[in-house]
């Protein structure tokens, strides 16, 4: 405000008879964009929206919002910034168990402990999957075309309801390449809206919390039962591979959480 930048009138005594009605001003105007931008905030919450069009094309209009809370309701400000972690925090949480859900009904076993050489075949339990053995089984550290998967790390996600229409299923290594292209998408959109709107980087962290935790748990329960050796192979190389891609797109700061 002026007053604050002009020794002269900060000092006068006539701002002292007007400071109990400014202050009351400010209160008002601060309380007014509260509740103005988070209703703008909730709209992320609802089922199906474009997250990214809705960050893009109507909350970065009103990133000014945010510099005059910075400036003027520091308590609210942080009311504001907890209020969208928390929201991120949680749709993108959803986002990706729901998609982590979808994409598992997509996969189909390269190999079973069956195939691996040295494991007797006869111990399966009366409840396992049964599945024929591969005759070949040398054939499960061969990659084939599978290499293919490295050539090009940043094919499009898959679409789960069109390849289960389809009956498609795809072994392991597709199945994280899209939960990967996914994340890195995902991260780098939020990174820099995160940047552009709050002006914070270290929000970043905070929001993706949970989808991480989410994605852990995935890996938790898929690869301690993975008999696929060069499928469990192919998500370290993908993960090399994406970060030289993120030092190209130059995000240092995600690159140092990955």
């Amino acid at each position: 405000m002026f007053v604050e930048s002009d020794s002269f009138i900060k000092t006068s005594k006539s701002l002292k008879d007007v400071q109990p009605e400014l202050d009351k001003l400010r209160q008002k105007a601060v309380s007014k964009v509260f509740y103005f931008i988070i209703q703008k905030l909730q709209a992320l919450r609802k089922p199906k929206t474009n997250i990214q069009i809705l960050q893009q094309s109507v909350l970065l209009k009103y990133k000014y919002v945010i510099s005059f809370l910075k400036e003027h309701g520091k308590e609210v400000y942080t009311e504001v910034r907890t209020a969208y972690i928390d929201t991120m925090n949680k749709v993108l949480s959803a986002c990706f168990r729901a998609y982590i859900q979808a994409l598992e009904k997509l996969q189909f076993d390269i190999a079973t402990s069956s195939d691996l050489i040295g494991v007797e075949t006869g111990s399966i339990g009366l409840f396992s999957r049964v599945r024929e053995p591969l005759k070949n089984r040398s054939a499960v550290f061969a990659l084939g075309d599978r290499i293919n998967i490295l050539k090009d790390i940043e094919q499009p996600t898959l679409i789960p309801h069109i390849a289960e229409a389809s009956s498609q299923k795809y072994p392991y290594e597709v199945i994280f390449g899209s939960l990967h292209r996914l994340l890195l998408d995902t991260a780098t959109s939020e990174y820099l809206f995160c940047d552009n709107f709050f002006g914070e980087e270290a929000m970043f962290n905070e929001i993706f919390a949970g989808p991480l935790t989410v994605i852990d748990e995935h890996f938790n329960s898929i690869l301690p039962n993975s008999y696929d050796a060069m499928g469990d192979e192919f998500p370290v190389w993908t993960h090399i591979l994406t970060r030289q891609a993120l030092k190209v797109r130059k995000f240092k700061f995600i690159l140092r959480n990955c």
